[in-house]
């Protein structure tokens, strides 16, 4: 009972942190959550591609970036397809 007590203040926790923040002031966050909403799934090379990530001197902000918005839960991780999407509380930023 009482890790599920935790769970909760974990998740009320990183839903106001993501309420709080000021999406507009993340271009290189909010260009990846833009391009995971105009499509359904997009493999890892794909996303990167068309997020304007060309090339290797990109490759670490690129990957970076990716480790934020799947902490906060922005964009998910399909482990079957390896295909990466927005969630549901990504769309909401977005608006």
């Amino acid at each position: 009972m009482l890790w599920n007590i935790g769970l909760r203040k974990k998740e009320k926790l990183k839903d106001s942190l993501i309420c709080n923040q000021n999406f507009s002031s993340y271009p290189d966050r909010v260009d990846i959550l833009k391009t995971l909403a105009s499509k359904d799934a997009l493999h890892y090379s794909e996303l990167k591609s068309l997020a304007g990530y060309k090339g290797r001197e990109h490759h670490g902000l690129f990957v970076e970036i990716m480790l934020k918005v799947m902490r906060q839960s922005l964009v998910s991780l399909n482990k079957s397809d390896r295909t990466y999407s927005i969630t549901k509380l990504g769309k909401s930023v977005l608006k």
